[in-house]
């Protein structure tokens, strides 16, 4: 998969969308600082890729560097105001910035933009959860989770760590183990710093070492 990026750079090195796309790809594998340098490069050529910058901020967020993730996620939404999963990812970096208003803001913004999507559903459940709106919270992923008992891997993100606020921690961990495919978008997603409360759980780990992708170390 790499070689088929670096090879369309190389037939045409001014092409942003694969520099954009190459380094939204080694964020998944966990090459960080590669993936800021090929985002980077292909902002340089296009700036005005909403995408492309909201890729930047998860790179950034996944590193704890919110206020930098923030700043890429608020000109992501500028670009495109009707860009709904821009407003998720800023919720969610809002809220480890202790901005807890701005975040539940912006996941009701989402919902709004996109009101049929369960992934934006369990993420404002995991912004009400973790700003303390627990009876919103729990109605809201009682419902989902009674729909869907094994979410998808994007719903099931949010719904997990949602559950693990509201101290339902074991439940929390039977709906990680339900999650498929295994594989590298799976344990690209399981790195953000929500999960962190779960890290060392050996029920968190097992999942974590299944969806491990070949030569990403330890």
């Amino acid at each position: 998969m790499k070689f088929a990026f670096e090879r369309a750079i190389a037939l045409d090195p001014t092409n942003a969308e694969a520099y954009s796309l190459y380094g939204a790809r080694l964020r998944d594998l966990g090459e960080d600082s590669a993936a800021v340098a090929m985002l980077s490069r292909g902002l340089t050529l296009e700036p005005e890729q909403p995408m492309a910058l909201a890729s930047l901020a998860e790179t950034h967020w996944l590193n704890h560097r919110y206020t930098e993730a923030r700043r890429w996620l608020d000109s992501a939404v500028a670009l495109d105001p009707g860009f709904a999963y821009a407003y998720i990812d800023r919720a969610q970096v809002l809220l480890l910035l202790g901005e807890r208003e701005s975040a539940r803001k912006d996941a009701e913004t989402a919902l709004l933009l996109n009101p049929r999507d369960r992934e934006t559903e369990a993420a404002l459940a995991q912004v009400e959860a973790r700003t303390g709106d627990s009876v919103d919270a729990r109605n809201r992923l009682e419902r989902l989770l009674r729909e869907r008992p094994a979410p998808d891997q994007e719903e099931g993100q949010y719904v997990i760590v949602a559950l693990n606020a509201l101290g339902q921690g074991d439940r929390a961990l039977g709906v990680l183990e339900r999650l498929r495919p295994r594989g590298v978008q799976l344990w690209s997603n399981l790195r953000y710093p929500e999960f962190d409360p779960l890290r060392a759980n050996p029920r968190f780990q097992r999942v974590l070492e299944e969806s491990r992708p070949p030569g990403v170390p330890r």
